[in-house]
C-alpha cells in the first residue's frame, strides 16, 4: 500500500515538475531566475536535485514496462523504439483501464469489460504464446511452391 502510495505521488510530482521545467519562463538550461527568492529557489533546486536522482536509480513505469515487454519477447532482438512505444502505450492503456475500473473512477458495461478483458488476454497471450504459426504454414506454402518449380 504504501509502495503504491509512494510510485502515485512520485509520478504525480514528476510530471507536473516535468511540465513545469518545460514552460516556465523562469527556467532556462537548468538555471532559475526572475522573480524567484532565495526560499523559493532553493526548493526547486533540492527538487531538481531529487528528480535527478530518481531518474538515476529508479526508472519510470514505461520504462519498467519497455524492459519487461523485452524480457517477455524470447529473443535477444529488441523491436525499433517506435514500435517498442506503440506496445509500452498499448500495456499502459490497457492497465490504465482496469485501475480506473477497479478504484471505481469509471463504470463500464459488461459488454465494453468483456472487450478490454479480451484485449488484455491478446495482449498477454502475444507475448505467451506468439501467433507465428499461421505465418510458419504460408512460409511452408511458399516452400513447397518454390520447389516444385526448381
Amino acid at each position: 500500500m504504501c509502495e503504491n502510495l509512494l510510485a502515485y505521488w512520485r509520478g504525480l510530482l514528476e510530471d507536473r515538475w516535468q511540465t513545469t521545467i518545460e514552460r516556465s519562463a523562469c527556467y532556462d538550461d537548468g538555471n532559475w531566475s526572475g522573480e524567484i527568492d532565495r526560499p523559493l529557489l532553493r526548493l526547486l533546486e533540492r527538487f531538481q536535485q531529487f528528480f535527478d536522482w530518481l531518474g538515476e536509480h529508479r526508472p519510470r513505469r514505461r520504462a519498467e514496462v519497455a524492459t519487461i515487454l523485452q524480457r517477455l519477447n524470447g529473443s535477444d532482438h529488441t523491436l525499433p523504439t517506435a514500435l517498442e512505444d506503440l506496445e509500452v502505450d498499448r500495456w499502459m492503456t490497457i492497465r490504465e483501464f482496469f485501475q480506473a475500473v477497479a478504484h471505481h473512477r469509471k463504470h463500464v458495461a459488461q459488454d465494453e469489460f468483456e472487450r478490454w478483458l479480451e484485449a488484455l488476454e491478446r495482449f498477454l497471450l502475444d507475448r505467451l504464446r506468439p501467433r507465428t504459426f499461421a505465418d510458419f504454414e504460408v512460409i511452408d506454402d511458399i516452400i513447397k511452391e518454390g520447389e516444385g518449380g526448381a
